[in-house]
């Protein structure tokens, strides 16, 4: 099943940024990837993230952030994930 991605404001403009700026390219080519993989596969480890417990998307959806490199080499527990995923910039 493929999830919905919703876009925030920020993220929307920053990826259009990220778009537009040739010098970025593989920023973008990396960032395609994760929102693709997000859409087909949440448990991808790539993927792996942390939920904000403090942030919600605008619909009460959860909102994620990756997980520092250090982080993923602890085997962390799942508990399933909404078929619609708000999208947070971090830049």
């Amino acid at each position: 099943m493929a999830n919905n991605l919703v876009f925030l404001p920020r993220a929307e403009s920053d990826l259009d940024e990220l778009a537009a700026d040739r010098g970025k390219a593989k920023q973008l080519k990396a960032v395609q990837k994760a929102l693709g993989l997000l859409q087909s596969n949440l448990r991808h480890p790539s993927l792996r993230t942390h939920k904000f417990h403090s942030l919600k998307g605008p619909q009460g959806q959860d909102v994620l952030r990756p997980m520092r490199s250090s982080e993923r080499r602890q085997p962390t527990e799942s508990s399933g994930a909404t078929a619609q995923t708000a999208v947070k910039s971090s830049y």
